[in-house]
């Protein structure tokens, strides 16, 4: 007699996390979660995360909040701070610049061996722990010359590549080379009034005074050469050189800027290629032409375009921006959402805008982003800790319908506690680097490109514990709306295990409605039920908490084993109208795991009520 029961089977997961429709109408190629997990390149499959590793080799101070990589005069320079000082590593070893830090990630731009950096503070790549300034009045500066000496010494000493050379509150000029004792040489030549007394300061990082040629700003961009910064609602920028270097950051024009209309307040700018994108309060503007100048000289015509590219997206943080080919990844208050300034912006986080929309209403904010073969991190930050990364694989897939969408995941643990993300690629091209700045008062730089390469090496976290891994699959209707009998579960995986290590792959079940949402009544730790209802023991449960039972095999917890290739059959025999199952990690680490086919056996009810 040939079999009654229903095989369901899933072997593509490429879509990722959907969250905006309700789970029995999850695309079959999609799950409703996955945590510590990437979606394959182009297999489909779910693999775990491997494990991050100590960049640095010492702890530096309290948590980190910011980090920026990159190319400055003296070579390549990791740049981080936390809430009290700013440090740059020497190799690996972190040196401490000094304060004032920062409380968040901010927004950088490199102009003329320059780092501009968000807050208004300027760098140029010093390794030194400390600012330096002559005395006795014997320093020689020369107009037209990139020379400076001082007969009384100690440049050696106190002076290295990268300091900024500032005499009162004149511009400054970057140490290029410290050729003796008594002689260093700029990058370029003095601009100020020649004199043999001068007691200039080599500043090893650089705040930005109300007297010098520089703005302080929240953020700053660079787009043909200028520099670009803003005040509340005006959008400065610098002038060009008719001969070079063209670039000139250590001036402005008083009258060369743009003021957004209808009183919107600027939170934000960012360029791509020759336009700036211009965040307000009231929406998008789009600067353009910005490589001539604002009004010919010699007719009088306006030459810049300011107009307002769309009153419908209002950024929700600067430093969530990133760079992806020739389009702006932004973060905004009701999604995310590809920009180019020229053509409709595209919403990347449709299929997460439910979870991503509940983080603006708690008032969360991004951390600093970046993209790493082709993925997009965003750290979700709280008052006092990280509450989410979110990681967005691009470009988007289609779907059998031709829709393009985006694939999501989420990471979590210690080796996902970033404030921010930067890719360091200036030393070697050809071998990238994902590195992190870490919240946690460990505060080390973090490399995180072991996330993609899992193995014995970085099974673990760099702290010694075991990323979680979850996946909470689709619904999946057992059929007829009615209660059939889900026989068992079987799913194709692979797991290895380093040698003494057991980890295993468990399974949950659950039925009924799925709870979601703001804290209700009574919850204790909720948001806004602080002081309302009964205290104690919540009666309402977080997404998934207290939800699923164990599937159990003659009373003890089955499992999926590592260290083979055969498909594992967890017996359910559970009467269920949707079947909602959750897989994750067990029992310790794994070299590699990845998850590649879910497939269901269900009996129909022979029952004619329903």
């Amino acid at each position: 007699m040939p079999s009654l029961d229903v095989i369901v089977e899933q072997d593509d997961f490429s879509a990722g996390m959907v969250r905006d429709v309700a789970p029995h109408l999850i695309p079959q190629d999609g799950v409703y979660d996955i945590v510590n997990g990437f979606n394959g390149d182009d297999d489909g499959s779910i693999f775990w995360r491997g494990g991050n590793d100590n960049y640095s080799d010492a702890d530096f101070g309290t948590g980190l909040r910011h980090l920026w990589t990159g190319h400055l005069t003296p070579g390549e320079r990791i740049l981080f701070a936390n809430a009290s000082d700013f440090g740059v590593l020497n190799g690996t070893t972190p040196v401490n610049l000094g304060g004032p830090g920062l409380t968040g990630p901010a927004v950088c731009a490199e102009i003329g061996g320059l780092l501009f950096i968000g807050g208004g503070f300027i760098y140029g790549g010093s390794l030194k722990a400390a600012s330096y300034t002559t005395s006795g009045g014997n320093t020689n500066m020369t107009n037209g010359s990139a020379v400076v000496t001082d007969a009384t010494g100690g440049f050696t000493a106190n002076v290295d590549p990268g300091m900024l050379l500032q005499r009162g509150n004149e511009r400054v000029y970057v140490v290029e080379t410290v050729d003796s004792d008594t002689q260093v040489t700029l990058t370029e030549a003095y601009e100020g009034v020649t004199t043999t007394t001068a007691d200039p300061t080599f500043h090893n990082i650089y705040t930005i005074t109300t007297a010098d040629p520089y703005v302080a700003s929240d953020t700053y961009t660079v787009s043909t050469a200028r520099l670009l910064w803003h005040t509340t609602r005006r959008v400065y920028f610098s002038p060009l050189r008719t001969t070079a270097p063209q670039e000139n950051p250590h001036t402005f024009n008083a009258t060369d800027y743009h003021t957004v209309p209808d009183g919107n307040r600027i939170i934000g700018i960012a360029s791509i290629g020759q336009i700036v994108l211009v965040f307000t309060t009231g929406g998008v503007w789009r600067l353009s032409g910005i490589a001539y100048n604002i009004v010919d000289s010699a007719t009088g015509d306006p030459q810049h375009s300011f107009e307002l590219l769309s009153r419908d997206y209002v950024l929700a943080s600067p430093a969530g921006i990133a760079t992806w080919e020739q389009y702006l990844i932004v973060p905004c208050t009701d999604g995310v959402y590809m920009i180019d300034g020229s053509s409709a912006p595209v919403r990347i986080s449709k299929r997460i805008d439910p979870l991503w929309q509940s983080y603006m209403k708690l008032g969360y904010r991004t951390g600093g982003a970046a993209v790493y073969k082709s993925r997009y991190f965003l750290p979700i930050l709280g008052s006092s800790d990280v509450k989410d990364v979110l990681v967005c694989k691009m470009p988007g897939q289609r779907d059998r319908r031709y829709k393009t969408y985006f694939p999501w995941s989420r990471l979590r643990n210690s080796g996902a506690n970033m404030a921010a993300y930067a890719v360091k690629n200036a030393a070697d091209p050809r071998q990238p680097k994902l590195l992190a700045a870490e919240y946690a008062d460990t505060a080390r730089v973090s490399d995180c490109t072991g996330y993609f390469s899992p193995g014995v090496a970085n099974k673990q976290d760099a702290d010694g514990t075991t990323p979680d891994f979850e996946i909470v699959f689709r619904d999946f209707e057992t059929g007829g709306l009615t209660l059939n009998t889900l026989r068992w579960v079987r799913l194709g995986y692979e797991l290895v295990a380093d040698v003494g290590d057991e980890p295993r792959l468990v399974l949950d079940y659950a039925s009924g409605i799925r709870l979601e949402g703001a804290p209700k009544w009574g919850d204790p730790a909720g948001e806004w039920g602080v002081g309302f209802g009964p205290s104690g023991t919540s009666p309402w449960t977080a997404l998934h908490d207290g939800e699923f039972s164990p599937v159990m095999r003659a009373d003890v917890r089955d499992y999926a084993p590592p260290a083979t290739i055969d498909p594992h059959r967890f017996r359910l025999n559970k009467r269920l109208r949707y079947a909602r199952l959750k897989l994750r990690a067990d029992n310790g680490p794994a070299e590699w795991c990845a998850i590649r086919r879910l497939e269901l056996q269900i009996r129909p009810s022979q029952a004619v009520r329903r």
